[in-house]
């Protein structure tokens, strides 16, 4: 997993290009969301629909290690809220069907709000 990859995310402008490799620890095919975690962070993140089919064929499961190819950040409202999808993504090493780390929920520093709920909830 790469360090501190949530972390670097949250903070990057939206001009930057950064592939982190990540690990899916919540799935939520009906909103279209993953929970994805660096072994140190998580939260929830959008996936694009192209992802459907990596999904579907369980390649991108619970606890996937994934090579997160193209992410896009956008800015909103007036705080200037940050949106964060997955545009592409692969496989990036075996599913090693558990939790790596010891992932805490990352808070957004503008706003002190938790960006998801806890992993756990399948």
């Amino acid at each position: 997993l790469t360090p501190h990859a949530i972390k670097t995310l949250y903070q990057m402008p939206r001009d930057r290009i950064f592939e982190p490799v990540l690990q899916v620890i919540k799935l939520d095919r009906a909103n279209m969301e993953l929970t994805i975690s660096d072994g140190n962070s998580f939260f929830a993140i959008s996936y694009h629909v192209r992802l459907n089919c990596l999904i579907e064929s369980g390649a991108i499961s619970k606890f996937a290690i994934i090579w997160a190819s193209d992410i896009s950040v956008d800015t909103f409202g007036f705080y200037q809220h940050k949106k964060f999808s997955i545009l592409d993504a692969d496989v990036a090493a075996p599913n090693p069907n558990k939790t790596i780390g010891s992932p805490t929920l990352l808070v957004a520093p503008s706003t002190s709000h938790p960006t998801d709920n806890t992993p756990s909830a399948a």
